[in-house]
């Protein structure tokens, strides 16, 4: 499980992952990352959603 902090639009990894760390591909690498934003404010995912996804999986993180 991954989501966006949508204070500061970086990545959360669960800690529930189970993947090998050391792989090139592994999703935890992201963690604590900001994600690319578009530079109009219009396009930007909005932080009510992220905020209500985090929530409702709170749980796995």
């Amino acid at each position: 499980m991954k989501s966006t902090d949508p204070d500061n639009y970086r990545v959360i990894v669960s800690n529930r992952m189970t993947e090998p760390v050391t792989s090139t591909y592994s999703i935890q690498q992201f963690e604590g990352q900001e994600i690319h934003l578009p530079k109009s404010v219009r396009y930007r995912p909005s932080k009510e959603n992220l905020a209500e996804h985090l929530e409702r999986f709170t749980g796995n993180f």
